[in-house]
């Protein structure tokens, strides 16, 4: 029975790869959720060997939060890294404040990939060594599909071009457009 109130069980999951590397350690309320999120949203996904995942469950959210960051600092998992964790309910370990990059510095980074629209709500993002294929339902683009396609964009990595000239500027920014109507 967990000690802190409203605190629940929490399970500290670790996940290997067919030779029983480590790859990631992460803590969720409820795993096959989580997982499930993490084979939608990330790269290194087909890497995993599910028969090889281990989830070990805690009374408190406190003690899962706390043994995920002790593993990632022992295990050093290939992806993720060890991170402060902030609970409710607990006290911060200091305020952060987030600056913003100054706009010089942004504009010098590259664009990472290569994005295209085949026909109306069918996009291609090439990046890396990959293809991947984001297409709408029915090829619009209201505002709640533009998020979302912005969101996968995200999820693969993508950063779209500064300058107008580039090859994929307008697209993105037809994209941006509609998910801020």
């Amino acid at each position: 029975m967990p000690t802190v109130p409203g605190s629940r069980p929490t399970a500290v999951y670790r996940l290997h790869d067919c030779k029983g590397r480590l790859l990631y350690v992460g803590s969720a309320f409820n795993p096959k959720v989580r997982l499930a999120q993490h084979a939608a949203e990330k790269p290194w996904w087909p890497e995993v060997d599910a028969g090889r995942t281990i989830i070990e469950w805690h009374d408190e959210e406190r003690a899962a939060a706390d043994a995920e960051h002790a593993a990632a600092l022992a295990e050093r998992p290939t992806y993720g890294h060890p991170k402060k964790r902030i609970i409710v309910g607990y006290p911060s370990p200091r305020p952060r404040t987030m600056r913003p990059t100054p706009a010089p510095q942004l504009a010098a980074l590259p664009p990472t990939g290569e994005l295209v629209e085949r026909s109306p709500g069918r996009y291609l993002l090439r990046i890396g060594g990959r293809t991947v294929t984001i297409a709408t339902p029915d090829g619009a683009l209201s505002e709640r599909t533009a998020n979302n396609v912005l969101g996968a964009l995200r999820a693969h990595g993508y950063r779209p071009p500064i300058n107008p000239q580039h090859t994929g500027h307008a697209t993105y920014e037809r994209i941006r457009l509609a998910a801020a109507a």
